[in-house]
């Protein structure tokens, strides 16, 4: 037996594996670092105290099974700060870097083996730099899944992901906030205040969106085009039905956008995430940009072939 882990900024997930099989699953929206990290010197605390009350009844029935580790957790703010694999970065380096923490930092979950995996980071020819967490994971999970070593992958979140996968190995990678972005804005702010009180506005007009991808794909600047979504509901009429699909598709289009000018060619990509409006958005906008999508793979499915690669 083995419990996996995808611990990431907004989401906790964990899996009971026994023989390379999913057999019980447990999902916490309160669970995300965010939420869970109170203070550097509480960080012991926080993490193990969450990890053995929400898992409970695993770590009880199962007290020699190891826990292993993908994402946030691994990060800054989380429970240890893991050294980044280097890309080119395939399996077998993510295996190799694997982080087992230490007994002075288990504090609650006192005589288990838990391991988090590095992250990747990269440092990119014009002098940018990037960091990926759960996502190095979930890319190389994926294409393992999918029998593939050469793949491009969008990980849509709260900070979307695109991974370029050659050899086996990732070769480079591209982020955005644009969910990051959304959330901010949506909650505070001139914005905010227009969603709040539309009633109307709620994420899932296809129309709405569609309206936000051609808005983005005038070719003006991101900052002006997010004004646009208070302007055109004062202004406009009509105006879009729904403004929170319309800020989506204004959001998306532009990520989609600017990865068309860092992955040229538009080489058909697989859609790495869950369903729900979010992934019709994208699908949505993949179409509008002419650019093909190749097959899509759950995060889930993603997440367990990638640590199954490293155990």
């Amino acid at each position: 037996m083995q419990i996996f882990a995808d611990w990431g900024n907004t989401n906790f997930r964990a899996f009971l594996m026994k023989d390379g099989e999913i057999v019980d699953r447990y999902l916490s929206a309160e669970g995300g670092i965010q939420k869970v990290f109170t203070a550097p010197e509480n960080r012991v605390a926080d993490y193990s105290g969450f990890i053995t009350k929400h898992i409970a009844g695993w770590l009880k029935e199962y007290p020699a099974a190891p826990i292993y580790i993908a994402g946030a957790a691994g990060g800054r703010d989380g429970w240890v700060e893991t050294a980044y694999s280097i890309a080119p970065a395939g399996l077998a380096d993510v295996k190799r870097n694997l982080h087992r923490i230490a007994p002075d930092h288990l504090g609650a979950a006192a005589g288990r083996e838990i391991y988090i995996a590095s992250g990747c980071t990269i440092a990119m020819k014009d002098g940018r730099h990037d960091v990926i967490r759960s996502e190095e994971v979930k890319s190389l999970g994926a294409a393992r899944h999918l029998k593939r070593d050469d793949v491009l992958l969008c990980i849509p979140g709260t900070h979307c992901k695109w991974v370029k996968i050659e050899g086996g190995k990732i070769v480079h990678f591209e982020s955005a906030l644009t969910g990051e972005l959304y959330g901010i804005l949506s909650e505070r702010g001139a914005l905010a205040a227009l969603f709040r009180f539309d009633k109307n506005s709620q994420q899932k007009d296809m129309g709405s969106f569609d309206q936000g991808l051609e808005m983005a794909g005038r070719g003006f600047d991101l900052l002006t085009d997010l004004w646009q979504v208070r302007a055109q509901k004062l202004r406009a009429n009509p105006h879009p039905a729904d403004m929170q699909a319309y800020f989506s598709g204004i959001l998306i289009g532009h990520e989609l956008r600017q990865m068309d000018r860092l992955f040229p060619g538009k080489p058909p990509a697989v859609l790495l995430m869950d369903g729900g409006a979010k992934r019709e958005f994208y699908a949505r906008a993949f179409d509008w940009l002419g650019w093909k999508l190749d097959c899509e793979v759950d995060s889930e499915t993603a997440v367990v072939s990638g640590l199954l690669g490293v155990i």
